[in-house]
């Protein structure tokens, strides 16, 4: 005889699942954002050029709790995920803003205000449910 588990149970797991999907299409569009739309050029490094502009809204970014919250969702729900995708939830590498965008503000002329910023994708996000 198998146990019975909850329809509460179950609801509760496709509710967590929904929330992070919803997570995780804000944060797709705000990589796809810096990584395509708001490039500029290439330097000589494969480092994306994006306009100054553009550094309040990757600044605003990098402060979100996005990643936090998908890694909050995950630990406090951890039977509605697989042994990898909790070993990925438990990686440090995986709440962090720097290991999927990072980013420095360079002078591209000799006034104050020519300056861009260069962008680099180390790693591509994957949703934690491509574990």
């Amino acid at each position: 005889m198998f146990p019975v588990q909850p329809a509460s149970a179950a609801v509760s797991c496709s509710s967590i699942k929904t929330q992070i999907r919803q997570i995780e299409k804000k944060i797709s569009a705000e990589l796809r954002y810096f990584e395509y739309t708001a490039v500029v050029g290439v330097d000589e490094y494969d480092k994306k050029i994006v306009k100054i502009d553009n550094y309040l809204r990757l600044k605003a970014f990098s402060q979100k709790t996005w990643l936090n919250d998908i890694w909050k969702k995950g630990i406090n729900n951890s039977k509605c995920f697989t042994a990898s995708q909790k070993i990925t939830l438990r990686d440090p590498a995986f709440k962090s803003y720097k290991t999927y965008v990072k980013w420095e503000v360079v002078p591209i002329g000799f006034e104050d205000d020519d300056q861009c910023i260069l962008l680099e994708f180390p790693e591509a996000y994957r949703s934690i449910f491509d574990y």
